[in-house]
C-alpha cells in the first residue's frame, strides 16, 4: 500500500486504453481467490445445511420469508435455534424467493426418552455425538438457499468494491482497467486493499449468512451514482439500508444536510416503496400496520431502553447478549467488572452514548462544511465516516458491522495510493488501516480477542478511523476555502474536482 509503488503513474488514471485480458499472473491469483472462495463455501455448507443443528443466521431471514409467504406472524416464528425475525417486513419480502417453511418444533417425548434421529426433524439436537447430518430431502432446500446466498454475498462484495473504485477513479463501472503496468496495479489496488482490510469482517459475514453486504453494496452504488451526478439513483440506494436493519438512517443526514434535493427526493421514494408500498401490497394494510406495531414492541422499544418486552432480550437487545461493539454496549463493559454487568444499560449509560454521538456527528457537519458539490473521494469519505459515526451511536453493533466502512477505507486507500511523496499523513493512513484489519482480525480469536472487545479497541480503532477521514476532509475544504491548492488536488492519480 506504500505510495512508492505508483508514484510513476500519470496524473489521468484514464488516460491509457484499457483491457479485461488478464495477464497470466493476474489469471493465477484470480484462480487462487476462485479456490479460496469455493473452499470456504464447502466449510459453510458444513456447518449449514450439512449439519444436524444449523450454525447460522440465515434461517432467520428465509423462515422470516416463509411467514410471509404462509401468512404467519412474522415476528411470532421462530427458527431452529429459537431466534426471531428482528427486522422491517421489507427484507423478509424481498427474500421471498429464498423462503424457507417456518421450523416446526420436534414433539414431546415421554419423560426419560432420548432424542434419536427417529423422533426429532433435522434442525434440531439430539442425544448423540457428532454434528453432521448430510444431504437428505428434508434440508435439501435449505443447502441450495446457503449455496445461493453465499453467491449473491459473495458477488456484492466485488461490486462493492469495485463500485466504490470507479467512483474514486471517475470511471464508468463497464470500464476495463488501464493497459499501461503502473495504473493497472494501482486499479486492482483499489479493489483487492479495502476487501482484504475488511476481510474479516466480510468473512464472518459470510459465515453467518447476513445481510450486511447487501447494505454495503446500497451504500457503495450511491457513493458511485453521487459521484456520477446522478443524485435520484444515489438517493433510492442510500435508503435500502435503512429499510432491512433500521439503524444506517443516520446516513440519511448527507443529502440533508448537503441540501441534495434530488438525492432527498430519491430516498423519500426508495422509503416509501420499500416501507409502506411493498409490504401493503403483499401483506395488505391491516397486516402491515399490525407489523409494525409489533416490531416497535418487541424491538425498537426495548432497544432504545424503553418498553417492557424481553422477548429479544437474550438474543439482541441485552447488552451480554451478543458481541456488541457499539459505544454504548463498551461504556457498559467500562462500567461494571465482569460477572457482575446487570443486562441492560442505564439511563446514564444510553444518555453519555447518544451524547457522544451527537457530539460526533455536530463534528461531521462542521467538518464537512456547508458547500454543495463534493469530490469523489470526499463522498467516500464522508460517508465512510457518517456510517462510521452511526455504528458508535447504534445500541447494537456488531462486530461483523465493520465491513459497513469499507467506503471510508477505500477513500483512505485512494489517499494512500495518490501521495506521491511519503509523508507524515501518508504513513498515518498506513498505520492507521493496518492497525484497524489487525484488530479486527485479532478480535476474533478466543481468549484475546475476549480481552480485546473488554477493552474496546475494535470501537476504538473505529473511531481513529473516523477521525483520521474527517481530519483528511477538512483540510481539503480548509485549503479549497482559503483558495489554496490540497495535497488531495495535486498529489494523486486521481485529481480532484467538486462533483457532485
Amino acid at each position: 500500500m506504500a505510495c512508492g509503488w505508483y508514484s510513476h503513474a500519470v496524473a489521468d488514471p484514464n488516460s491509457s486504453t484499457g483491457t479485461w485480458r488478464l495477464s497470466r499472473r493476474e489469471t493465477s491469483i484470480l484462480a487462487f481467490a476462485f479456490l479460496i472462495i469455493l473452499g470456504f463455501g464447502f466449510n459453510l455448507e458444513l456447518r449449514t445445511a450439512l449439519r444436524r443443528v444449523p450454525m447460522t443466521d440465515l434461517g432467520v431471514y428465509v423462515c422470516g420469508a416463509g411467514a410471509v409467504r404462509d401468512g404467519q406472524d412474522l415476528y411470532q416464528i421462530v427458527d431452529w435455534r429459537k431466534w426471531h425475525y428482528n427486522y422491517p417486513p421489507a427484507l423478509a419480502i424481498l427474500m421471498r424467493p429464498l423462503a424457507h417453511p417456518v421450523p416446526v418444533p420436534p414433539p414431546a417425548l415421554p419423560l426419560g426418552t432420548p432424542r434419536t434421529a427417529a423422533n426429532t426433524p433435522w434442525g434440531y439436537s439430539i442425544d448423540a455425538p457428532g454434528h453432521y447430518y448430510g444431504l437428505k430431502s428434508d434440508n435439501a432446500r435449505f443447502f441450495w438457499i446457503v449455496a445461493i446466498w453465499y453467491v449473491i454475498s459473495v458477488s456484492l462484495t466485488f461490486l462493492s468494491a469495485h463500485a466504490l473504485a470507479c467512483a474514486l477513479e471517475r470511471r464508468r463501472w463497464p470500464e476495463p482497467p488501464p493497459s499501461e503496468k503502473g495504473l493497472r496495479r494501482r486499479w486492482w489496488a483499489l479493489r483487492v486493499i479495502p476487501i482484504l482490510i475488511c476481510i474479516t469482517s466480510i468473512g464472518t459475514d459470510f459465515s453467518r449468512g447476513q445481510v450486511d453486504l447487501v447494505m454495503l453494496a446500497a451504500i457503495s452504488l450511491a457513493v458511485y451514482f453521487a459521484s456520477r451526478e446522478q443524485g435520484l439513483a444515489a438517493g433510492i440506494f442510500l435508503s435500502v439500508p435503512a429499510c432491512m436493519k433500521v439503524f444506517p438512517a443516520l446516513i440519511l443526514w448527507y443529502p440533508v444536510w448537503r441540501r441534495h434535493w434530488r438525492m432527498i427526493f430519491g430516498t423519500v421514494v426508495g422509503l416509501v416503496l420499500l416501507l409502506v408500498v411493498l409490504p401493503v401490497v403483499v401483506l395488505g394494510p391491516k397486516r402491515t400496520v399490525e407489523s409494525y406495531q409489533t416490531y416497535a414492541t418487541v424491538l425498537l422499544k426495548p432497544g432504545l431502553g424503553a418498553g417492557q418486552d424481553a422477548s429479544r432480550a437474550k438474543e439482541l437487545t441485552n447488552m451480554g447478549a451478543t458481541d456488541n461493539q457499539s459505544l454504548l454496549a463498551t461504556i457498559h463493559r467500562w462500567s461494571y467488572p465482569p460477572g457482575q454487568r446487570p443486562p441492560k444499560a442505564t439511563p446514564a449509560e444510553r444518555l453519555s452514548s447518544y451524547a457522544v454521538g451527537g457530539l460526533m456527528l455536530l463534528g461531521w457537519s462542521f467538518i464537512a462544511g456547508w458547500r454543495r458539490k463534493d469530490s469523489p473521494r470526499q463522498l467516500a469519505l464522508l460517508f465512510g465516516t457518517l456510517m462510521g459515526i452511526t455504528l458508535v451511536l447504534s445500541p447494537v453493533a456488531h462486530n461483523y458491522y465493520f465491513l459497513l466502512l469499507m467506503p471510508l477505507i477505500t477513500g483512505l486507500v485512494d489517499e494512500a495510493l495518490a501521495l506521491n511523496r511519503p509523508g507524515a499523513r501518508n504513513r498515518t493512513v498506513i498505520i492507521s488501516l493496518s492497525a484497524f484489519m489487525v484488530i479486527d482480525m485479532l478480535a476474533r480469536l478466543p481468549g484475546i480477542g475476549r480481552w480485546l472487545r473488554e477493552l474496546g479497541l475494535p470501537l476504538l480503532s473505529l473511531v481513529g478511523l473516523i477521525c483520521l477521514g474527517g481530519f483528511i476532509v477538512y483540510q481539503y475544504r480548509r485549503t479549497h476555502d482559503n483558495g489554496g491548492q490540497s495535497l488531495l488536488e495535486t498529489s494523486g492519480a486521481n485529481p480532484i474536482t467538486p462533483a457532485a
